[in-house]
């Protein structure tokens, strides 16, 4: 919560923006030529901003182009604290009542004005979004994110991320396999996370395709010994669940490197784990392996002749995601 707040308030002094107290939705204000005039604005197809301003007798309407602006202000603080704090509770649901109008408002102006700090509150909607479920959702959201050309490389990489697990939250394979196999086209085994390592082996875990999930699981299992590395006990999950049935004995080993890292299976699934494993006539302890347990090495090579699908095929993918025409 902190690391938002003292972000947002860093980059808003360095570019000379002011957020507001108020109420958490809409642009109130702009600033041209040095004087701040107030009112309605709306980001316009062709790159400019038009000022709406209330008089007694009605409306006048005003239309500014990019480089007339020297900033805008959205008057939507109270609820983006509110909608962050709510998020890092794990009110999710709360959480997106208060940032989905903050999305809504300032996204049409990502175009005009496409600073990092804009993107914050998307990025952490779509996070929400993820985990109540709604990933077609998060599939737009991110759409409208990676449409948009940030200053900031790290932007583009989070919103391939929340789309990588949106359309595997879907369960639509096709897509997910197409934007996993560019993630790891992008990333290197040894990276501080393994997320596209764990998404593609567990679309190849769904389709029975053990062989695979096998060794792309293993890959940020054996070429990394980081500590912590996000997503990588997921692909040790994978992993022992393609050998549990043809390699007991290769599973269980794996499992006890699982234990020695400290992990702990997830909640439910413990007991089938280690009951599956003891069925099979192996032994299973509960305590966590204290001795340095003999790591797996994996096969040279790869069962596929190429990890990464044509470009092509990827270009066709991410033109309808990016474009906002998702299914």
């Amino acid at each position: 919560m902190n690391k938002y707040k003292s972000f947002l308030l860093k980059f808003l002094a360095t570019l000379g923006f002011l957020l507001s107290l108020s109420k958490g939705y809409g642009v109130n204000g702009i600033n041209t030529d040095g004087r701040t005039v107030e009112g309605e604005i709306t980001a316009l197809p062709n790159g400019s901003i038009e000022l709406k301003l209330t008089a007694d007798a009605g409306s006048v309407s005003y239309n500014f182009l990019k480089n007339k602006l020297a900033g805008i202000e959205f008057l939507d603080a109270e609820n983006l604290e509110d909608g962050l704090e709510a998020y890092g509770n794990g009110q999710y649901e709360v959480a997106i009542t208060f940032l989905e109008p903050i999305h809504r408002s300032r996204s049409p102006f990502l175009k005009i004005y496409p600073k990092d700090v804009f993107a914050e509150p998307s990025l952490v909607l779509g996070n929400a979004y993820l985990k109540v479920g709604r990933f077609a959702d998060a599939v737009g959201l991110a759409g409208t994110l990676l449409g948009t050309e940030f200053e900031n490389l790290r932007i583009h990489d989070q919103a391939d991320d929340l789309l990588l697990m949106a359309y595997f939250g879907r369960k639509r394979w096709d897509e997910t396999e197409i934007l996993a196999r560019r993630w790891c086209q992008n990333h290197d085994p040894t990276d501080e996370t393994a997320l596209g390592w764990w998404i593609l082996s567990e679309v190849h875990l769904a389709r029975e395709e053990l062989e695979k999930a096998r060794w792309i699981s293993l890959q940020p299992i054996t070429f990394s010994s980081q500590y912590p590395k996000a997503y990588l006990q997921e692909c040790f999950h994978v992993a022992i669940a393609a050998w549990i049935e043809t390699s007991p004995e290769q599973a269980l080993q794996l499992y006890q490197q699982y234990q020695h890292r400290g992990y702990v299976w997830p909640d439910g699934k413990q007991n089938e784990i280690q009951l599956k494993l003891t069925s099979l006539g192996l032994r299973v302890d509960n305590e966590p392996v204290a001795e340095e347990v003999k790591p797996l090495e994996i096969e040279e090579g790869q069962p596929e002749k190429d990890l990464n699908l044509p470009l092509e095929t990827v270009r066709k993918l991410t033109t309808k995601i990016e474009s906002g025409n998702t299914p």
